[in-house]
């Protein structure tokens, strides 16, 4: 899993974050899944997080010929981005994820809003995304669009604006629990 600090669990324990939680309630590696998480603080395509770490780079890390499935969430942390450089910058990772592990499947997830709202510059980096996962032939699963988050900003949102609270940590794990399951389902390994 590649990402941000939505996915890292941030001013919370990781052990809270949404990937911990799948990984808790599907155990692996028999049978459940093995739930491997790359998610970098500050991290985008094109924004550096604070180990140093872009999408790309998490996903040389992480990704090999065993993977069954690459999920790249996020970031807003492009926002204010050139919109044809993270087009690039997406393209790049997308072809990056079929290189390095050839039989998975790879299924993008924009970034999440966090009001109901969402700023010009979110929207401009959904719209980027979609547009490379679909010259990639990717899935791109769209969180504005869905609608994540809105049914209870106040509970699912921290007092910090952007991160979410341990309940928006459980709705994610709940939203990616289906997701993942869905993409296993239609790209089973062999």
């Amino acid at each position: 899993m590649v990402g941000d600090s939505i996915s890292t669990g941030y001013r919370a324990n990781p052990e809270v974050g949404w990937p911990a939680l799948v990984q808790q309630e599907n155990p692996g590696p028999v049978g459940g899944l093995d739930v491997t998480s790359l998610a970098d603080v500050g991290s985008g395509y094109l924004s550096v997080g604070v180990r140093g770490e872009t999408f790309g780079s998490q996903l040389a890390a992480g990704a090999t010929a065993a993977t069954d499935l690459v999920v790249i969430f996020g970031s807003e942390n492009d926002r204010g981005a050139d919109d044809a450089a993270l087009v690039r910058a997406a393209a790049e990772v997308y072809a990056q994820a079929r290189r390095a592990a050839p039989g998975a499947a790879v299924v993008v997830v924009g970034p999440t809003p966090n009001s109901l709202a969402p700023e010009p510059a979110r929207l401009a980096v959904r719209d980027a995304l979609e547009s490379a996962a679909a010259a990639a032939g990717l899935e791109f699963v769209d969180p504005i669009a869905q609608r994540w988050f809105m049914d209870d900003l106040g509970g699912f949102i921290g007092e910090d604006g952007a991160h979410p609270t341990a309940a928006g940590q459980r709705y994610l794990a709940q939203k990616f629990g289906v997701l993942i399951s869905a993409a296993l389902d239609r790209h089973p390994q062999g």
